[in-house]
């Protein structure tokens, strides 16, 4: 998929092509802001949660009409993540050695774009959550994508009470289990 055809896809609104365009962006741009948040004094959770909101931040920019991609989307997504990183290791005093990281370049986005790889649980995971079903792809997608707070939840998808946003995502997560403990790929990943 093309840098253009992505934000084609997501600007579409489209339910199927917005959740086809979030799986490509996920498959092909977290690896590198995972290489990138662990070589400055990150983890993979740290990576995880930079890449969510790089993911966020992206969206929304893709969605207003004024939009204008100047160079490559991965470029874009790594330049949004290491800034997002970088900002949190500057308010947290995180970074060890005295680490400066504001001369910090990137050397080239060829090469980045070069050792992008997707661990087979990812993909097993995107799998899941799109097996799972629209309502709890949107449910989970609104908790933990987008970060909404449970009232707003209730308000944007009609749900009748906090309790029951919270019951649907506990149902949500436990199908998602029970469908990953059935899959092949699980067992293989296990073993």
């Amino acid at each position: 998929m093309t840098d253009q055809e992505l934000i084609n896809e997501i600007r579409t609104g489209n339910i199927a092509s917005s959740q086809k365009a979030m799986r490509h962006l996920y498959k092909t741009f977290y690896p590198m802001t995972k290489n990138m948040v662990c070589k400055y004094n990150g983890n993979t959770a740290d990576a995880q949660d930079v890449f969510q909101d790089s993911v966020i931040i992206v969206y929304n920019k893709i969605k207003q009409a004024d939009f204008t991609l100047t160079s490559k989307l991965s470029s874009y997504m790594y330049s949004v993540s290491k800034n997002l990183w970088f900002k949190h290791l500057r308010d947290n005093k995180k970074s060890s050695n005295n680490l400066d990281i504001s001369g910090l370049q990137i050397d080239s986005f060829e090469r980045i774009d070069e050792s992008l790889e997707f661990t087979d649980r990812q993909v097993m995971l995107g799998k899941l959550l799109m097996e799972s079903g629209k309502k709890c792809f949107d449910l989970l997608k609104a908790f933990y994508f987008e970060k909404l707070r449970v009232k707003k939840i209730v308000e944007l998808h009609n749900y009748s009470s906090d309790q029951i946003v919270r019951t649907q995502k506990l149902r949500c997560i436990k199908k998602i289990r029970v469908l990953m403990e059935s899959t092949i790929e699980y067992n293989e990943l296990r073993s």
